[in-house]
C-alpha cells in the first residue's frame, strides 16, 4: 500500500512539473513582451531543478551587475509559482547563457579544489558564495570518491570546504 502511495506522489509531482513547464513557456515570453523584448524560452530538467533558458537580442539589462537582476527575476517567477501552489517545483532562470557560464566556472572551481585536496592532503576552503553556487559545488563533487564537501559559517560568509574522504 505504501508503494502505491509513493507512486501516486511521484505521478502528482510529474503532473505538476508538466503544468509548470507549460505555464512557463507562455508566461515568461509574455512577461518579456510587456518589457518590449522578443524572448525565446526553453525549459529543461537538470539535476533537481527546472532550468529555464531565455534568449533575446540584448540580455545584459536583465542579467544586471553580478547577475543581481537575473536573481530578482528568478525570485519573482518562483513567487508566482508559489502563489499558484506549485511550490514543489524549483526553477533556475538563465538569461543569455549567464547561469550556464557561471555553473561551468563553479564546476571548474570544484574540480580544481578536489585536485588540490588530493595533491596536498589538506582541506580547501572556498570563498563565501550564494546558496545556488554552494549547491553546484556540492553536487559536482558528491560522487567523487576521494573528497567530501560541507558548508561552514553563516550568511553572508557561508562557504564550502572540500576535504579528503577518510
Amino acid at each position: 500500500m505504501s508503494s502505491s502511495f509513493g507512486n501516486n506522489n511521484n505521478n502528482k509531482g510529474k503532473m505538476q512539473e508538466t503544468q509548470v513547464r507549460e505555464f512557463l513557456l507562455v508566461y515568461i515570453p509574455e512577461l518579456f513582451k510587456t518589457l518590449g523584448e522578443d524572448a525565446h524560452v526553453r525549459v529543461t530538467r537538470e539535476m533537481d531543478t527546472m532550468f529555464v533558458s531565455v534568449d533575446m537580442e540584448d540580455p545584459a539589462i536583465y542579467i544586471g551587475k553580478s547577475g543581481e537582476c537575473l536573481s530578482a527575476l528568478q525570485f519573482l517567477i518562483n513567487m508566482v509559482l508559489q502563489h499558484k501552489q506549485w511550490n514543489q517545483v524549483r526553477i533556475t532562470l538563465d538569461i543569455g547563457g549567464y547561469k550556464k557560464r557561471q555553473i561551468e566556472i563553479l564546476k571548474n572551481i570544484a574540480q580544481n579544489a578536489a585536485l588540490n585536496v588530493k595533491r596536498f592532503g589538506r582541506p580547501v576552503e572556498l570563498q563565501p558564495m550564494s546558496a545556488f553556487a554552494r549547491r553546484i559545488i556540492h553536487t559536482t563533487l558528491k560522487d567523487n570518491p576521494g573528497v567530501l564537501t560541507h558548508s561552514i559559517d553563516e550568511e553572508p560568509k557561508r562557504r564550502v570546504v572540500v576535504d579528503l574522504r577518510k
